[in-house]
């Protein structure tokens, strides 16, 4: 077509121009901190699957979860779960929860987070 860049221009990928997506290393440290602070919140709730993640920004709750065991030794447990879709039917989805065992170490995390918001105060 008329309108297509030559070859050597074409990059794939979904962004029209790549430079600009939101990778996830562009994004500053406050952006990532305040990420798993607010799922890890969440968590800490109960069980949540990505459906309810979206609800809150998270889009890809799985890398987040894992980023969480990894960074921070959480234990969060996991199992699939039925859940209705807007369509009538159910679809399998994992759900995520922070472990009995982590839940202390998890909401003092949180808690840091509360403390830098209010100036040291929770």
């Amino acid at each position: 077509m008329k309108d297509d860049p030559p070859d050597d221009e074409k990059t794939k990928g979904a962004a029209p121009f790549p430079e600009n997506a939101p990778f996830e290393d562009q994004q500053s440290d406050d952006n990532k901190s305040l990420k798993w602070r607010t799922t890890l919140s969440h968590l800490l709730r109960g069980p949540r699957h990505r459906f309810d993640a979206e609800r809150w920004g998270d889009h890809a709750i799985p890398s987040t979860v894992s980023s969480l065991q990894r960074d921070y030794g959480l234990k969060i447990n996991r199992e699939w779960r039925k859940v209705p879709t807007r369509f009538g039917t159910y679809c399998l989805v994992k759900a995520y929860w922070v472990d009995d065992l982590s839940r202390n170490h998890a909401m003092r995390l949180v808690a840091r987070r509360k403390r830098r918001k209010n100036g040291g105060k929770v």
